[in-house]
């Protein structure tokens, strides 16, 4: 079991869809079951990456927001974000917290040894990260997403 690791999980949730999408019946058992898994593997601490978020939902706080982004930085993520609370409307640390998930996604793919902010490098991550939001598509299409939406992505003052 401590051989598991982010992309093996990844990989058992391709193949969940790929049947789901052969047989044409819903892979939500399946992903369920996986999402129990991944969770329990990150709370063991065999993998270092939260579950991704399976349902959306009205939730208190950010955290939901933060699922496949490594542990150490969804705890720093979350911080950051209800502090906008005093400043912020909700929907808008909403989206700041979307947006904030999508570069530790990037990070836990691009780089899963990271395990601080001071490791951070501008041309391991930073770079990478401003190609892959340019070439980025809107879910569940070939489409890339808007020029206002890339801006999103990469504007400082959504960065801790």
């Amino acid at each position: 079991m401590r051989a598991l690791c982010i992309e093996d999980l990844r990989e058992l949730d391709a193949a969940f869809r790929a049947r789901a999408q052969v047989k044409n019946v819903s892979p939500d058992n399946d992903l369920g079951y996986l999402h129990a898994a991944w969770a329990v593997l990150y709370h063991l601490q065999i993998v270092a990456v939260t579950p991704p978020n399976r349902r959306r939902h009205e939730h208190a706080g950010t955290a939901h927001r933060f699922g496949g982004v490594p542990g150490w930085l969804a705890e720093r993520l979350v911080i950051y974000t209800e502090r906008l609370r005093c400043t912020h409307r909700p929907s808008t640390i909403s989206g700041i917290a979307i947006r904030l998930a999508h570069f530790g996604r990037f990070l836990a793919a691009c780089d899963p040894s990271v395990s601080s902010l001071a490791d951070l490098d501008r041309q391991r991550h930073v770079e990478p990260y401003l190609n892959a939001v340019a070439v980025a598509a809107v879910l569940g299409t070939d489409h890339t997403i808007s020029v206002g939406e890339q801006r999103n992505r990469i504007v400082g003052r959504h960065f801790p």
